[in-house]
């Protein structure tokens, strides 16, 4: 069977002049032929043929209505008229009419047959611009959804910085793949501290607890049915209603989903130190409020102590028969054996690490630079 460009329709309601085309083409196209306007509308509707050979004199629909309803229908469709009269008026009216071509029956079959090559190939060079053109036109259309969507993953990308807890960092993921018309939900988990959030049920709901729990060790991407999860240490993302495999979509959101699930699991250790380092700020603070008052208190007890010994000491000096230089070096080595320095100076210690410990705020939104600054491309 040949190929739809090696295909020929001629319609004329002249048999024999039909007859002797028709077979001189056959040697080289797989010709189609009809004696009637609405029968050959009938055969182009559908075999849509790229060349196809008109008399202008027909009985019924005459073949200027013909070539006008054949380029409605399809107007990539070469066709040449062939005719008795080649006066001026009737070569205009074919050209009126739409008509590619136009050939004088008294001229050569070899003629018609070469104009027949030229107009087919023609065709068959349009078709192949019109393919390019549809690819091009595809890849700026890919290459404008690209740059779109790699703006808003920019513009994603530093608003969560400016995020300062685990709770507000999932509802912009969401928020995020929901307006992209993706239905998701979101799991940090960092050793029995696990938290997630879901796009239907604001909180995990338990089956998706389940599905993350069985998952979040599958690997860098796993993908069952229309899901998929996105695993990093410490954050997992499920995507309910992944793109079509075949799609250009697809392809393109798993390189977004690639690069963004690294973004977000930095923000989350991010905001994980944060917030230990606070709570370790506020313990050594405590800690050290805490050994404060417990010297205050032992230098109490120290003062009332050497207070109550020396003036125990006094009151009896006449019966131990002291020199001064001894009751002088008594009272310095009582002074001594209650020296509580050494716990002054591990509070003093723990007040200079505290100090040292500066733990930088998270940069507010009014303070983040803004993306639109950034240039993409």
């Amino acid at each position: 069977m040949s190929s739809n460009q090696e295909q020929i329709l001629i319609i004329d309601d002249c048999e024999s002049s039909l007859n002797s085309i028709g077979k001189y083409l056959a040697e080289h196209y797989k010709v189609y032929s009809s004696t009637s306007g609405n029968e050959g509308i009938d055969l182009f509707k559908k075999h849509t043929f790229p060349v196809v050979i008109l008399d202008t004199e027909m009985s019924g629909m005459n073949g200027f209505e013909i070539c006008k309803l054949l380029k409605s229908i399809s107007p990539e469709v070469q066709v040449i008229f062939r005719t008795a009269k080649d006066d001026e008026e009737i070569i205009l009216k074919c050209f009126e009419a739409g008509a590619n071509d136009f050939i004088p029956k008294h001229k050569s079959l070899s003629v018609v047959l070469q104009v027949v090559r030229n107009l087919n190939l023609l065709s068959q060079d349009t078709q192949r611009q019109k393919k390019n053109i549809k690819k091009l036109t595809q890849t700026v259309e890919i290459s404008m959804i690209q740059a779109s969507l790699y703006g808003d993953c920019l513009n994603f990308m530093s608003d969560i910085q400016t995020i300062n807890s685990f709770e507000d960092l999932g509802k912009a993921v969401l928020k995020f793949f929901l307006n992209h018309d993706f239905n998701s939900a979101i799991e940090f988990h960092h050793a029995d501290d696990i938290s997630g959030f879901s796009q239907e049920t604001i909180r995990c709901s338990p089956l998706e607890k389940k599905v993350f729990s069985l998952l979040k060790d599958r690997g860098r991407i796993y993908e069952f049915g229309s899901r998929a999860i996105f695993n990093d240490t410490n954050v997992s993302i499920l995507i309910k209603n992944m793109p079509d495999k075949h799609s250009t979509k697809y392809g393109l959101w798993i390189d977004i989903f690639a690069k963004l699930i690294p973004a977000i699991e930095m923000r989350y250790r991010a905001l994980f130190n944060y917030i230990q380092l606070n709570k370790m700020k506020v313990k050594l603070e405590k800690t050290v409020i805490d050994i404060n008052e417990d010297i205050n208190h032992l230098k109490d007890i120290k003062e009332k102590m050497i207070d109550d010994v020396i003036l125990e000491i006094t009151l009896n000096f006449h019966n131990l028969d002291l020199s001064d230089n001894d009751e002088k070096f008594l009272e310095n080595a009582i002074e001594k054996t209650s020296n509580i320095d050494a716990l002054s100076n591990i509070s003093q210690v723990l007040i200079t690490t505290i100090d040292e410990l500066e733990i930088e705020e998270l940069k507010t939104e009014g303070e983040y630079k803004s993306t639109e600054d950034i240039e993409l491309f």
